[in-house]
Parts: structure tokens; sequence; C-alpha cells
């Protein structure tokens, strides 16, 4: 695997966009790539925090991800939450969520 590239991550978070429409809130960069300590074969960690999650958000989101790691062997690790269910893990306690929103860069 590659190093991904600023503009790689832009171009997913876009992608991401386009397939979800105005129900996307924030695009979240986090993980190693969000802290500047990625290697090669880091993961892109990648939280999508929608207004609605729907069934098939998941697989849409796998779908893209894969694109990316036949086409550029770029590994992004993305997955979705809805917005207010992710705030509310986030203030309860430390941990994931709490982290996440703490480092996550907005994409």
């Amino acid at each position: 695997m590659v190093l991904a590239s600023e503009e790689d991550i832009k171009d997913f978070a876009e992608d991401v966009r386009e397939e979800f429409g105005d129900r996307v809130e924030k695009i979240l960069l986090y993980g190693s790539y969000a802290r500047d300590e990625h290697v090669p074969g880091s993961d892109v960690d990648i939280a999508v925090l929608v207004s609605e999650k729907r069934d098939n958000d998941r697989e849409k989101l796998f779908d893209i991800a894969e694109d990316y790691r036949w086409d550029k062997d770029i590994f992004f690790s993305p997955r979705v939450f809805e917005l207010d269910k992710f705030k509310q893990k986030a203030e309860a306690s430390p941990g994931f969520y709490s982290t996440v929103s703490k480092e996550g860069v907005e994409v």
C-alpha cells in the first residue's frame, strides 16, 4: 500500500459527499493520518457523520473505499455514524467517540 496524499483524502471525501448527498454533516480524518504519524501501510481512518443513517450506508462507504484500494492501492477505513448519536457517545464517556471527536480533522 502507498501513502495517501492530502489530495487523495479530499477526493475520497468528495466521493462520499456525492454518494450521500446533503445527509453528510461532517467528514473527519482521525488516527495516524490526523496525528501525522502515518507510515507506509497505514490505513486512512475516516468518520462520516450523517444526519440520518440508512441501512445500506455502510455498504456504499465500503464500495467507495474498495475503489481506492484497487485503483490507487490506498486503504481507507471508513465508518459512518449518525451525528446526534455520535455526539452523545462522545460526551458520555472517554473512548473511541471522544477521541475521534477531539483529534478528528475535518475534510
